[in-house]
């Protein structure tokens, strides 16, 4: 988590443990709660390439951090 108090202030102000490529989020603007989007993903199909997601896996991880 980090904190932009500024345009050249900039501090991070914790970690959070989430699920494996779940790292953009939603922040509700009224209680500051943050959501994220996520999902199961099998193997990449050739080295290299991106992983597929399980299809019905998808979930929404929150509240992460209040």
């Amino acid at each position: 988590m980090i904190a932009v108090r500024g345009p050249t202030d900039v501090a991070v102000i914790d970690k959070v443990t989430t699920k494996v490529r779940a790292k953009t989020g939603a922040v509700d603007s009224e209680t500051g709660k943050i959501y994220l989007p996520s999902a199961d993903y099998d193997p990449p199909a050739t080295p290299g390439s991106k992983p597929s997601m399980k299809p019905g896996s998808f979930a929404v991880l929150g509240p992460v951090f209040s």
